[in-house]
């Protein structure tokens, strides 16, 4: 099984597939859930795990929820775990159609190393991974020791840390690293 590079399923289907739920345990394991606004890293505004209240369309999804967009932005209201999970899906279906955009073999790659460049789309955005040229020509190549360390010779690895360490492990072994693991789910799956 792989990652699907179409979302248009129920948020309960999705926890049906062991490579989602991997996808979204690393992603989650390296943004954190917060109910709560917060300031990232890069002083913008987030909620939930790694969403961009500054984005363009972040008002029109917090105020699909019935909620008052400013409110959560200061802090007054927290966002329930199906909210933060809603927008987590809809993240993710980007993301995933980023990396397949960037990536012309996706989908011939093992699952372990989709779940670390969906984790990148998710992180970084299309157009700043579009910047990781010699990478992507890496993994294009299958060249998985010269992918890793293209990754880490990059702004993006000495920003991140200990996200960059476990992602380029991943992407040069090909196997889930412990921590990006949920309970029950074993690399044998991946």
């Amino acid at each position: 099984m792989a990652i699907p590079q179409d979302l248009n399923g129920s948020q309960e289907d999705y926890a049906q597939n062991p490579d989602l739920v991997s996808l979204k345990f690393c992603v989650e394991r390296n943004e954190a859930r917060r109910h709560r606004a917060y300031l990232d890293s890069e002083n913008i505004p987030t909620v939930g795990i790694g969403f961009n209240l500054r984005r363009g369309d972040a008002r029109g999804k917090i105020e699909a929820f019935g909620l008052d967009y400013d409110q959560v932005c200061n802090q007054q209201i927290e966002l329930t775990d199906d909210q933060i999970d809603s927008l987590l899906w809809g993240d993710l279906a980007t993301a995933i159609d980023d990396a397949s955009a960037l990536f012309s073999n996706f989908d011939e790659l093992n699952t372990a190393r989709q779940i670390i460049l969906v984790d990148m789309a998710f992180n970084l955005g299309k157009s700043r991974l579009s910047g990781f040229k010699k990478m992507i020509a890496a993994v294009l190549a299958k060249d998985w020791n010269e992918a890793a360390a293209q990754m880490m010779d990059s702004r993006w690895y000495r920003q991140v840390k200990s996200r960059g360490e476990r992602n380029v492990e991943v992407m040069r072994t090909g196997e889930l690293v412990t921590d990006y693991l949920p309970a029950g789910i074993s690399s044998a799956i991946v």
